[in-house]
C-alpha cells in the first residue's frame, strides 16, 4: 500500500535491469554485485504480489531494536564530535534525561514508525529547539515542541503520500482531530464513511489507514499494536485485537496525536 501498481512495476524492472547488468559485466570478467536498498513496507508489497518469492535474495536491515536505534544515534554522535563515547555518555550529555518520568528516548522512540531515518530526524528536531533557544542541552521541554512540530510533519507527509498513492480518502486523517484516545471501531467506521462513498471504500480505507500505522489495535491487555511491528500484516494484526474481546479498538500511533490535538494516556 505504501506504492501504486505503477511504481511497483517500475521496481520489478529495476531489479530485473539491475540482474541483467550483473550477468553482463560477469561476462566480461568484472565481477560486481548489485544492491537496492527497499523501504520495509514497499519490500512487502513487493514480495506478497509476487508469484515467485524465492527468486530475490535479501537481507533485512533491523532497526526497530530499540537497541539497533541507539547504537545507530550514538555513531552519528561520534561522527560528528570526532570523539569516542558511550550512548549513556551522549544522553547525559546533551538531553534531560527523562520526559514526563519517561526515558527520553524511549518517548522519541514511541513517535516514530521503527525506523532510522525517523528517529534521527525527531532526534534533529530536537537539536535544533534548543539550538534555537539558546540552550546548551535538549531540554524537557525542547523535546515536547520538538514532538509537535516532527508531529505536523508526519501527519502532512501522510496526508501527501495517501493522496498521491491512492488518489482518494487522504481528507479523512482531518476527521479524527479531537478524536479520543481510545476510538471504538463503530466510531472508526463512522469518521471514515464521511468522506469515503464508494462500494467497499470504507474497508479498503481503513486497511490504508492501519498499514500506514495512521491507526493501531489497542489489544486486550491495554498495549498498543501497530502494522510496522507485524510486518505490515494488517489481517495478523487486526485478529490480535480481536482476541478475547467483541469490538476492535483502535489507537491513533503517537506521533499523530499533537497535531491532532489528542491527549495521550
Amino acid at each position: 500500500m505504501g506504492a501504486n501498481e505503477h511504481e511497483i512495476l517500475v521496481l520489478r524492472c529495476l531489479l530485473e535491469a539491475s540482474r541483467k547488468l550483473q550477468k553482463h559485466l560477469e561476462r566480461l570478467r568484472a565481477p560486481s554485485r548489485t544492491v537496492v536498498f527497499i523501504r520495509n513496507d514497499i519490500f512487502e508489497r513487493l514480495i506478497s504480489e509476487s508469484s515467485d518469492r524465492g527468486k530475490e535474495s535479501y537481507v533485512s536491515l533491523d532497526q526497530s531494536d530499540p537497541e539497533v536505534l541507539r547504537e545507530i544515534l550514538r555513531l552519528r554522535a561520534v561522527a560528528s564530535l570526532s570523539a569516542p563515547m558511550e550512548f549513556d555518555e551522549f544522553a547525559r550529555r546533551f538531553f534531560d534525561l527523562h520526559v514526563g518520568g519517561e526515558d527520553t528516548f524511549r518517548f522519541l522512540f514511541r513517535h516514530t514508525f521503527g525506523r532510522a531515518r525517523d528517529v534521527l530526524q525527531i532526534v534533529k528536531r530536537c537539536i535544533e529547539t534548543a539550538l534555537n533557544r539558546g540552550h546548551l542541552k535538549v531540554t524537557e521541554d525542547d523535546i515536547l515542541m520538538a514532538v509537535t512540530s516532527y508531529s505536523e510533519n508526519v501527519l502532512r507527509e501522510l496526508k501527501y503520500e495517501i493522496r498521491d498513492s491512492h488518489g482518494e480518502g487522504s481528507e479523512v486523517l482531518e476527521e479524527f482531530i479531537g478524536s479520543p484516545l481510545v476510538i471504538p471501531a463503530t466510531q472508526v467506521e463512522s469518521r471514515i464513511s464521511k468522506v469515503m462513498k464508494a462500494p467497499g471504500g470504507e474497508k479498503a480505507l481503513l486497511e490504508i489507514l492501519l498499514w500506514y500505522s495512521f491507526l493501531g489495535i489497542q489489544l486486550p491487555d491495554g498495549t498498543e499494536a501497530y502494522a510496522f511491528e507485524e510486518q505490515y500484516n494488517v489481517e495478523r494484526l487486526m485478529r490480535r485485537g480481536s482476541i478475547a474481546t467483541e469490538e476492535l479498538l483502535f489507537v491513533i500511533h503517537p506521533a499523530f496525536r499533537s497535531a491532532l490535538h489528542i491527549e495521550s494516556a
